[in-house]
């Protein structure tokens, strides 16, 4: 059974991979389709990012990128979402 985070950063990798071909998604457009508030998902994201599976970009034109292709995500035996 995987933790609420760990379903929280699933669904945000999900959305990622169903818009990987449009470049950059906003982390509230993210939010507001995986139900997951926007704080939450900041901090789910950070930590996705220091794994090395997304990018995140700040400013007017930032937001979340996939660094993989979908392809290559697994979902997790162990880690520090589990």
């Amino acid at each position: 059974m995987f933790s609420t985070t760990t379903h929280c950063a699933l669904r945000a990798l999900l959305i990622l991979t169903e818009e990987s071909s449009e470049g950059l998604v906003l982390g509230c457009d993210i939010a507001v389709r995986a139900s997951i508030p926007a704080n939450y998902l900041s901090k789910v994201m950070l930590t996705l990012a220091g794994a090395g599976l997304v990018e995140a970009s700040r400013g007017s034109n930032g937001g979340y990128r996939l660094l993989v292709p979908p392809h290559d995500l697994k979902a997790p035996d162990s880690g520090p979402f589990v």
